[in-house]
């Protein structure tokens, strides 16, 4: 079964900007909003400079990249904002901690050689079309947290089976939109 698993790639707990854009939502809490290393493996930060803490991934922050292959998101995070991976043609495995609430519209979709996403407990909302035509991504672990999956969050996912704890809101989900899932 895959599940959602804390994981860590990095003993440093900041790092400097120099390869992420971000803009600063208040005093210490930023969004990034772009990313210009070459590295396949993209380690999210949890603070950019000792002073700013990492909570949103802004829309379409990593859009169209054609490097990225790996994505390890920080503890730090709250919402992935719409459009934020679309269309990463190369993303084949993404970690989503249990501190996002929110994966937005169209998130994921169009990753068609996403193959692993690992999603923690914790996560509450998956929004429409989040992960669209990941047509590689075949069984998914979804966490008792959720709250809310929208119907077409998971729409041209053909091969897909979602593996739901029974009686949790994944499961009913499951059993309304007819989805093919393990309990």
């Amino acid at each position: 079964r895959q599940q959602g698993y804390p994981i860590r790639i990095s003993t440093d707990s900041w790092t400097h900007a120099s390869k992420f854009s971000y803009d600063q939502i208040d005093t210490v809490t930023i969004a990034i909003t772009g990313y210009t290393g070459s590295d396949p493996t993209l380690v999210v930060p949890q603070m950019i400079n000792p002073y700013y803490e990492v909570t949103i991934i802004a829309p379409s922050a990593f859009r169209g990249s054609n490097t990225i292959q790996q994505a390890y998101l920080p503890d730090s995070l709250t919402c992935i904002k719409e459009s934020a991976f679309e269309d990463c043609n190369k993303l084949k495995m993404v970690h989503i901690p249990g501190s996002v609430h929110s994966i937005d519209a169209n998130a994921f979709a169009q990753c068609y050689q996403l193959r692993q996403v690992y999603l923690n407990e914790g996560i509450k909302e998956i929004h429409n079309f989040a992960f669209a035509d990941c047509i590689n991504l075949t069984s998914l672990y979804l966490p008792q947290s959720l709250e809310y999956i929208d119907p077409e969050a998971f729409n041209g996912c053909a091969r897909l089976t979602l593996i739901v704890k029974e009686g949790s809101f994944a499961h009913q989900y499951c059993l309304n939109t007819g989805r093919t899932h393990i309990v």
